[in-house]
């Protein structure tokens, strides 16, 4: 109720009105309660609503006024509504027009109902919020509860004679923290209501549904003691399993989900190793759920742009914990927010400046999708509106003059959120929104901003004005002896949604019946250019050929034996073309078997490898430089314009040639991951079957061509690359000079127990002012050398293969406990039920 309470001092109070806010802490029911405000209040119009809705929209009080001055004849309105009858009166979660933000508890979301006219008629509104501009009594003798009072008086209006309607929002009013629905009492209340109005064709109907939630509620209800005591004895995981199993059917019960949500933070500070910092779990279970709630609004607070003042305790209270400790944050605004990048990097803006403390948590961007003709045409007119602004506020800089519009800073600002909130545009990132902090909160950076907007903007209509080309895709399809998988892997490509496709097969000297396969499709379709090598090389000369022949702007490769799914390079040519900057779009994939079977934990080692979240351009060199590849190849989509050397692949490489590829991409562009499986990577199951599995050979190979890869990148990369990606790394951190920089490539390969170190250092302990530079500035001398030579880098086979076997135990060892814990938990229930 304070909550609530803080939120209505927000509103704006429009010039010779005043507003009063009458609290009904203690009564039989709503309906009552209602009718003794309305009697005790004088005010032509009123404001019913819950606790726990909270009014967003700071102009909430001038548009009501405007909008029942303007239309006499409407008496109630609400933010949700239905405008047709429902004969069962089920009328929860069916409302059809309207817009708010709602939370369960387990999640929140933007519901967006049809409402397009000023003020939509409807038959009845939800009780969260209703206004009135007439009294008309509630019907407290009939209904006693807390339910179905909200119906019935929407039906009392209109028998007076007043229409009852949903306005159109062009922001959010307001957000419903939707709390616990007893169902018993609401099915009677519905039982009432249809009897009360009969005579306008409502009929009393029992619910499969309502029947399975009431069997639910006495779980519950029967649970709860067990659940609570569970878990203030420390028994987490235990608690966690009971509420998983029944979550989902009681999502609408508020305190299963912060029991929930307070679980997987206890978890989360294990894994951390943290003692229970975030949550004092010696509190009692009601005072640990009225902290969360504390976090809770703060959060919320932040992601719709409200006051923390009275909250700054909260902030004070969060910039105690350690770095590690705030991921604990995320865990509470993933149940909490609808926007949880803004929301994150607010909070991570006010912990830099108030505090010096930074939060390092990694927010994934809601999935891209594909612009439709609809967000084209809405918007055009939106950017045209943003270029204007951007005009405005850059002229405020040219004439010096320090008093610019926050007005029109704001409308920038909501104008850029309107857009990314319908699609998702990589320019729109934590750095962009926290110099928009900057200037709106101290007018500092505000240059930087307009430059950050021009360039967003430049890049948006780039590719609002290229939507209707379809540039060439050159797909190169390398094959050998895949007679068994071809023909999926072609028709994967053939019925790819984007059209304009050069597929170019290269076929390696099968001497199976792929070439025959190949034929036949190519016969249906015309795009198919057919390439068969006379001898048999390897996979990088039969890619390299293909590539000579391609002419497309974008470059996809597959092998013989994967899979795409239909919409994957039409969700990455609009990426690339909304980002020009990106070099490589790479999927997520799902690990399939030699049946086309998913068996991603069968093969959960290669599964996580590809399971990765987006990084920043040095995160992933650093990733391929010192770990290993992480990307799937046969998911990649390549600007071609990116790659200006021949061949593409080294033909000297057969383990990793296309690490050295991303490697050698990833200096010049950044990477970005969609995160969704659109790719299907074959990994057969028989061992030696596929060119990757470990066996002596393949393990020696890949270990030679990792190091050779690792010394021809830095052989490569500019001086400037390398300070700029690699300068942390660096012994000396202060080295600058070309001799010094070399040095330094020279004991990051020995770092990265790469024996090619030894070439180098030999190079530079046979010059005189290079070893006089080790000598001194180092403290590396002949005798070091000779020390690091007699050492081996060795790479041990047989400890690789054995560390191979344990991982695969390891998941199998897991994957028997879970089965294990799963076999107890349905003993002890059973024990229970007996």
């Amino acid at each position: 109720m304070q909550e609530c309470m803080k939120y209505i001092s927000f509103l704006n109070i429009p010039n010779g009105i005043e507003i009063d806010v009458i609290s009904i802490t203690d009564t039989k029911n709503i309906a009552a309660g209602y009718n003794a405000a309305m009697k005790e209040s004088d005010a032509k119009y009123k404001v019913y609503l819950h606790q726990n809705t909270f009014i967003l929209y700071k102009n909430f009080i001038q548009d009501v006024l405007d909008l029942f001055k303007k239309n006499p004849e409407y008496g109630l309105l609400g933010v949700l509504g239905r405008n047709s009858l429902l004969k069962d009166a089920n009328y929860q979660d069916h409302w059809n027009i309207g817009m708010s933000d709602y939370c369960n508890s387990l999640s929140s979301t933007h519901l967006y109902l049809k409402n397009s006219d000023e003020i939509e008629p409807v038959h009845v509104i939800d009780g969260m919020i209703m206004i009135t501009q007439y009294d008309v009594l509630w019907q407290e003798e009939t209904f006693k509860g807390f339910d179905f009072y909200n119906v019935s008086q929407s039906i009392e209006f209109q028998k007076l004679g007043y229409k009852v309607g949903v306005p159109h929002q062009k922001t959010t009013w307001c957000i419903y923290d939707y709390q616990s629905k007893n169902i018993e009492k609401y099915d009677d209340a519905r039982k009432i209501f249809c009897q009360k109005y009969k005579n306008y064709g409502y009929q009393y109907i029992e619910h499969k549904e309502n029947k399975e939630q009431k069997t639910w509620n006495y779980k519950v209800k029967e649970l709860m003691p067990t659940l609570e005591e569970t878990i203030l004895s420390g028994q987490i995981e235990k608690a966690k399993n009971l509420i998983d199993k029944i979550i989902l059917p009681c999502n609408y019960n508020t305190k299963i989900c912060i029991l929930q949500m307070l679980c997987k933070i206890i978890l989360q500070e294990k894994v951390l190793k943290k003692n229970n910092s975030f949550i004092d779990i010696t509190n009692s279970l009601q005072e640990i759920i009225e902290q969360l709630l504390l976090y809770k609004f703060l959060l919320r607070r932040l992601e719709y742009d409200k006051s923390i003042e009275d909250l700054y305790n909260v902030i004070k209270w969060i910039a105690q914990y350690e770095d590690e400790s705030l991921t604990i944050i995320k865990i509470i605004a993933e149940y909490t927010n609808i926007n949880l990048p803004k929301v994150i990097w607010k909070l991570s803006w006010f912990l830099e400046n108030y505090f010096e403390k930074t939060l390092n948590i990694h927010i994934e961007h809601k999935d891209f999708s594909i612009p439709n003709e609809a967000f084209i045409i809405k918007a055009l007119p939106l950017c045209k509106l943003l270029q204007t602004n951007i005009s405005k506020l850059s002229n405020t800089i040219y004439n010096q003059d320090e008093d610019f519009s926050l007005l029109t800073l704001e409308s920038i600002y909501s104008t850029i959120e309107e857009i990314t909130s319908e699609i998702y545009i990589v320019g729109w990132c934590e750095k962009f929104y926290k110099t928009y902090l900057d200037v709106i909160t101290y007018k500092k950076n505000l240059e930087i901003f307009l430059v950050n907007c021009q360039n967003w903007l430049k890049q948006v209509m780039n590719y609002l004005q290229q939507t209707k080309k379809q540039p060439l895709i050159s797909v190169v399809l390398s094959v050998y002896n895949g007679e068994a998988f071809v023909k999926d892997t072609l028709m994967s490509i053939i019925k790819q949604s984007y059209k304009n496709l050069q597929i170019i097969i290269v076929d390696d000297c099968s001497t199976d019946n792929s070439r025959e396969i190949i034929d036949e499709i190519a016969e249906q379709d015309k795009r198919i250019n057919k390439i068969y090598l006379k001898e048999n090389s390897n996979v990088c000369i039969a890619v390299n050929t293909g590539c000579q022949k391609a002419t497309g702007k974008y470059l996809a490769f597959i092998g013989h034996d994967d899979i795409w799914k239909s919409d994957k390079l039409e969700k990455q040519y609009h990426f690339m073309e909304m980002n020009p900057e990106y070099g490589v779009c790479f999927t997520l994939c799902d690990i399939i078997d030699d049946k086309k079977q998913i068996c991603n934990e069968k093969c959960q080692t290669l599964y996580q490898t590809f399971q990765q979240k987006n990084r920043s351009q040095k995160d992933w060199i650093h990733i391929l430089f010192f770990l290993q590849n992480v990307f799937c190849a046969p998911s990649a989509f390549v600007r071609k314009e990116c790659i200006t050397w021949e061949p593409i692949f080294q033909n000297n490489l057969l383990q990793l040639q296309d690490y050295a590829l991303w490697l050698d991409i990833s200096i010049n562009f950044p990477f970005y991951i969609l995160q969704e499986k659109l790719t299907l990577y074959r990994q057969f199951l028989k061992k030696d079957f596929n060119l990757s599995t470990l066996n002596e050979d393949t393990g020696n190979r890949t270990y030679h061509e990792t190091k050779f890869i690792q010394k021809r990148f830095l052989q490569n990369i500019s001086n400037e690359n390398f300070l700029k990606y690699f300068q942390r790394y660096f012994t000396y951190e202060s080295a600058y000079t070309l001799e010094e920089l070399n040095c330094e490539k020279a004991f990051l390969l020995k770092k990265a127990n790469n024996f090619y170190c030894l070439d180098i250092f030999i190079e530079l302990l046979e010059t005189e002012y290079t070893r006089n530079i080790l000598k001194n500035i180092y403290h590396f001398q002949l005798n070091d050398f000779y020390k690091l030579n007699a050492i081996a880098f060795p790479y041990n086979y047989s400890e690789s293969l054995l560390r191979n076997n344990l991982a695969l135990a390891n998941q199998y060892l897991q994957q028997y406990k879970k089965i294990i814990e799963e076999q107890k938990q349905q003993i002890e229930e059973l024990k229970q039920r007996k």
